[in-house]
């Protein structure tokens, strides 16, 4: 049964991306209204390492609101100064998946730093069903 659910959701999230692109630093999935990206384990997230993933999120979200889901997997080093940089006006939201609990820790004080919507989950199913629900 949890393999059949499992099954379902992964085809029903692939059959939805509209681009893909992988760098030696990121894998970004877009949707419609929301992005999914993940930073290689032990990689340093500053506003150098995110001028490509901004361009592309840029290219196809242009001025329409979106919300971004960072799924984390290991340790990930992240200079807090990227969230003074606002260069994504229609950034409406972010969410950060880890089950791991310093990421939790770090979150707490990423959460103060950003203006918008912030949300943490241990599932990338759960992230998903907030950055849908969010423009409904």
């Amino acid at each position: 049964k949890h393999i059949l659910k499992l099954t379902i959701f992964v085809l029903t999230t692939w059959l939805m991306i509209l681009k893909e692109y992988v760098t030696d630093l990121f894998k970004l999935s877009i949707y419609e209204c929301y992005a999914i990206f993940s930073i290689q384990p032990e990689k340093l997230l500053n506003n150098e390492s995110l001028t490509e993933l901004r361009s592309r999120l840029k290219e196809h979200y242009q001025n329409n609101p979106f919300v971004i889901i960072r799924e984390e997997f290991g340790d990930l080093d992240v200079d807090l100064s990227i969230y003074e940089t606002r260069t994504l006006k229609n950034l409406k939201g972010l969410a950060i998946v880890s089950k791991n609990e310093a990421t939790r820790e770090r979150a707490m004080k990423e959460q103060s730093l950003f203006d918008n919507s912030f949300a943490f989950f241990p599932e990338l199913e759960s992230a998903i069903h907030w950055a849908k629900s969010y423009f409904r």
